[in-house]
């Protein structure tokens, strides 16, 4: 199984941040700007202020899509918190993975339908939140918060 494939579900509990922070870490590029909404956990366990540094300490996702984010933040999380990250090096994992998931589609016995539902699911799912990944040993300095009130939004700006 590919080192990505985990990547399709949560990356919480025995999810192996290290081996795919080793796989991704010569696959980096300078991305423009990249959002996150924003887990209870991760505002509980960081101080956010301006000038502050941040560092998740783990493979974090972040779209390429801020209404994603914020669909994140607002409906799943329900913290309404999201994080824009501006010209960082990350690991285009929807590209990858899109790669990833149409060889096996490629490759899949055209008899097992249920398989085939689930890689296109996934193929659909990936290439809809357009996921960049930011290594686990990334660190980033606070630049603003904002309130966006059309939206009811914290806007934390790194």
């Amino acid at each position: 199984m590919h080192v990505l494939m985990p990547c399709l579900g949560n990356k919480i509990g025995k999810f192996n941040h290290k081996k795919v922070n080793d796989y991704i870490a010569d696959k980096l590029v300078k991305t423009p700007k990249l959002y996150r909404g924003l887990t209870i956990e991760e505002l509980l366990v960081n101080k956010f202020e301006v000038g502050k540094k941040i560092k998740f300490k783990r493979i974090t996702s972040f779209s390429g899509e801020k209404f994603i984010a914020e669909e994140f933040a607002c409906e799943r999380y329900k913290t309404n918190v999201v994080i824009e990250l501006n010209d960082a090096y990350a690991f285009d994992y929807s590209s990858h993975m899109c790669e990833i998931l149409e060889k096996m589609i490629e490759d899949c016995d055209e008899d097992n339908d249920e398989l085939l539902d689930k890689l296109y699911d996934d193929l659909g799912m990936v290439d809809y939140e357009r996921e960049f990944f930011i290594p686990m040993t990334a660190e980033f300095t606070i630049k603003s918060i904002e309130f966006l009130e059309d939206r009811g939004i914290h806007l934390i700006k790194i």
